[in-house]
């Protein structure tokens, strides 16, 4: 038995030239999909069934009202059979060709029911609002609605019975657009799912949903080992071309490849060359140097030199320059202190004979002015009488 309720296989007379080649019968790409197939083709595809097309479950006789003819029909049954067979690559035998049939008439007839089941609700709807003249999803005010004028109240084109009327199939029309577009898919799925049920159920398939299973695995495998040419590229450093190796120049043999990163020269450590030697913490206030003259200091000797002449501060200076960042100069004058603890380290200065003259006279003169101002607070003056 071909199908639930069919009679038994008989070979009409158009069994004798059944197709022997799948290529003959439309044209597939590599992996088996259809690309496209004629009206001749059909009818020859048609003819790998044992059972006339005739036998097979039919569209409504309504079917044709909407589109649904026994051309549509039978394109929808043999494409499926040329799917099917595309993917397995190879002719369906009789029974398989049967069952593959009937699955897809049985979804064919089942479509051909969603334009009446359209209709029947959007009539439903409308006829539920017809009173109050409402829409989908929007019912009109009474005080601002006039169904006796069509568009507009103000300057209507129909005018009374005629313009409810038109009122009214306006309505329809909206109500069917709407039923259209949710029942249509609806119904749609509903016969692809039973029809693709049916097929996995069919004994009459086993074979070939094994064969298709072991393609998928096949397929599969080879997708995961070999990547295919765009991934290569992808995965490649840009400007590398396909099979070449990561740091190996265009032209170069393998063996002759160069690091793709080279370590930059280190420059030698050491102070930078703009750095500006500012050494205001080695002055304060009373420092005799003005901070323009500290910046034309020269850079500071790479080892300690004997003492120039010129004034104490100047010495001081020149010596905390040489001693500063190697510490040795610190070091020498705690070893020289070590035996006379206590001892300032200023004693470790001596001063010529100038020097010291001038440093008296100085500081005689700063006596002598601090003694005038003391008198002058007490109002006595030069003479020794009080003013």
């Amino acid at each position: 038995m071909s199908w639930p309720g069919g009679d038994e296989p008989f070979n009409s007379p158009a069994q004798g030239d059944r197709p022997t080649d799948l290529a003959s019968l439309g044209k597939f790409n590599k992996t088996g999909h259809l690309l496209s197939f004629n009206r001749l083709q059909i009818e020859q595809t048609l003819k790998l069934l044992s059972h006339p097309f005739e036998d097979l479950p039919q569209v409504p006789l309504f079917g044709p009202l909407f589109g649904y003819t026994t051309a549509w029909h039978k394109r929808k049954v043999a494409q499926t059979i040329l799917e099917i067979a595309g993917h397995v690559n190879r002719l369906p035998t009789p029974d398989e060709a049967d069952a593959i049939a009937y699955h897809r008439s049985r979804s064919c007839s089942q479509t051909a029911w969603a334009p009446p089941a359209v209709l029947i609700t959007a009539y439903f709807f409308f006829n539920r609002g017809r009173k109050t003249f409402r829409f989908p999803f929007y019912t009109p005010k009474p005080a601002s609605f006039n169904p006796s004028s069509f568009p507009f109240a103000s300057n209507p084109l129909i005018s009374g019975p005629p313009a409810v009327r038109t009122w009214h199939l306006v309505r329809f029309g909206a109500y069917w657009f709407v039923c259209q577009f949710a029942l249509e898919p609806v119904v749609a799925w509903f016969a692809n799912t039973t029809s693709l049920v049916g097929m996995l159920r069919d004994d009459r398939l086993q074979v070939l949903r094994q064969i298709r299973d072991h393609h998928r695995g096949v397929q599969h495998q080879v997708d995961t080992q070999v990547p295919n040419e765009s991934e290569e590229q992808w995965q490649q450093p840009p400007g590398q071309q396909p099979g070449q190796q990561p740091g190996q120049q265009l032209g170069q043999q393998p063996g002759q490849q160069q690091p793709m990163w080279k370590r930059a020269p280190q420059e030698p450590l050491g102070l930078p060359s703009d750095r500006q030697d500012d050494e205001s913490y080695l002055f304060d206030d009373a420092s005799p140097v003005a901070p323009s003259a500290r910046q034309q200091q020269p850079q500071r000797p790479a080892a300690s030199s004997p003492p120039s002449s010129g004034s104490a501060w100047d010495r001081i200076r020149q010596r905390a320059k040489s001693d500063e960042g190697t510490g040795a100069g610190w070091n020498q004058r705690e070893q020289q202190g070590g035996g006379s603890q206590g001892r300032p380290t200023t004693e470790q200065y001596t001063y010529s004979p100038d020097e010291r003259e001038r440093a008296v006279a100085k500081e005689q003169a700063q006596k002598d002015f601090d003694a005038m101002l003391e008198r002058e607070r007490r109002g006595v003056g030069d003479s020794g009488e009080r003013k």
